[in-house]
């Protein structure tokens, strides 16, 4: 048994509003004949990434549609973490020289949940890489047969992993595990050998504190508590703090912006996951870039800024940005759009499906080329509001909580017939 992440229960019914009868009503079909499974989630942390704040909503509703569902996450120390960020950072695309030890201590603590994994379960859902070898050690190290189908939910772009370390994990993957979940059709890897596998975008809560509907005096509070001025345009990201965010090219994009817009304010939130030296060597660096410019709030968990904050500070963004260094899913993008913000994003840093380019807002390759986009979007509001709610209406209809219920309730029912050359690709 490992630590079991609690969480407040949800309905169904109450998505009704947002997504039809007519889909949850689906919804609920589809569960019937899997009423009673037992479902598992295993992750290593229980905030901080995509998978946990999409589990949140994910596992009650699978609770409430007749399944057995809950989420664990593994025992683990500040070593296995470092491990798991060296390995993550090397599948990513990240030359990370020294990787043999770090594969090691992987294996080991792999090993040492595999020994602590109690429990009959239908389906086990392994997210992301660091606990990917438990079935296997399991087998290898324990004499035991995993119960249930396995499924590996890969969240993370491969296209560019390190070679050596994607052949140990693939090697763990092709022996043991039932299906591979994608979050892209990209991020298919061809030569990894299991029997089915899926596509399964990341989504987002409606109902969620960050998505949810906030008074118009609540967000008043909210603004002047930070000291931005509601009455003045303004763009925001909002990312976590590592190295592949590009907080620096965000506050560029700002100041070209602002030559045209001289009232223009920026809103900078960061999910900083620690205190350590790194964290705050890069927090300095953006500080200094600042400048000292009284229309930059540079913000994050330390300010007290959570959930809501975060909700507010989208509804007040005239335009939504996001830079990053590395393709992948968005959560905070797919959030504005559902609030209804035109988004600016680049190139490289979110999965081609998440904005459809000159619809739900602009996709751009330099900083440059995101000024004049804020620009042309902060100058023509009709504009503005007409990628708004497209963007809505694309989260609505593919990055919704529903959606990804939908996905993994075909899964597990093709699993559950059990052939041998399963796909749902």
């Amino acid at each position: 048994m490992y630590g079991i992440v609690p969480m407040a229960r949800k309905r169904m019914s109450d998505y009704e509003p947002i997504v039809g009868a007519n889909e949850i009503q689906d919804l609920i079909a589809l569960a019937v004949p899997l009423r009673g499974a037992r479902v598992l989630h295993l992750t290593c942390t229980a905030f901080g990434s995509g998978a946990p704040e999409e589990l949140t909503a994910f596992v009650p509703l699978l609770n409430d549609l007749g399944l057995v569902s809950e989420w664990q996450v593994v025992r683990g120390s500040s070593e296995f973490a470092r491990a798991n960020k060296a390995i993550s950072n090397a599948l990513g695309g990240l030359k990370v020289r020294t990787i043999q030890p770090m594969l090691d201590t992987w294996l080991r603590y792999n090993v040492m949940n595999a020994d602590l994994f109690d429990g009959h379960y239908d389906f086990v859902v392994v997210h992301d890489p660091q606990p990917a070898g438990i079935p296997w050690a399991m087998r290898a190290h324990l004499g035991r047969q995993p119960s249930g189908k396995w499924i590996w939910h890969c969240h993370q772009d491969l296209a560019s992993a390190q070679p050596e370390v994607w052949a140990v994990l693939r090697s763990f993957l092709d022996c043991c595990y039932g299906a591979a979940a994608y979050a892209a059709k990209e991020y298919v890897r061809s030569d990894l050998d299991v029997p089915a596998s899926a596509l399964i975008p990341p989504t987002i809560d409606p109902l969620g504190p960050r998505n949810m509907e906030i008074d118009a005096e609540s967000q008043r509070r909210v603004i002047e508590r930070y000291g931005v001025d509601s009455t003045r345009p303004s763009v925001c990201q909002i990312a976590r703090f590592i190295k592949w965010s590009d907080p620096i090219g965000v506050i560029d994009a700002y100041r070209l912006a602002k030559r045209a817009i001289p009232e223009l304010q920026l809103i900078l939130v960061w999910a900083m996951p620690g205190q350590n030296a790194e964290v705050w060597h890069q927090f300095q660096r953006v500080a200094m870039h600042a400048a000292h410019d009284k229309d930059i709030s540079l913000l994050s968990n330390l300010n007290e800024v959570g959930n809501l904050e975060q909700n507010v500070f989208q509804r007040q963004a005239s335009v939504y940005l996001h830079r990053s260094l590395r393709k992948g899913f968005a959560s905070a993008v797919a959030e504005a759009s559902w609030k209804a913000r035109p988004v600016v994003v680049d190139r490289k840093g979110v999965m081609p499906p998440q904005v459809r380019d000159g619809l739900t807002g602009y996709v751009v390759d330099t900083v440059s080329q995101m000024a004049d986009r804020v620009v042309q979007l902060l100058s023509d509001t009709a504009l503005a509001e007409q990628m708004g709610r497209a963007g809505y209406e694309h989260v609505r209809g593919h990055f919704l909580i529903t959606n990804a219920l939908r996905k993994y309730l075909q899964l597990f029912r093709t699993l559950s017939v059990d052939r041998e050359s399963a796909t749902t690709v």
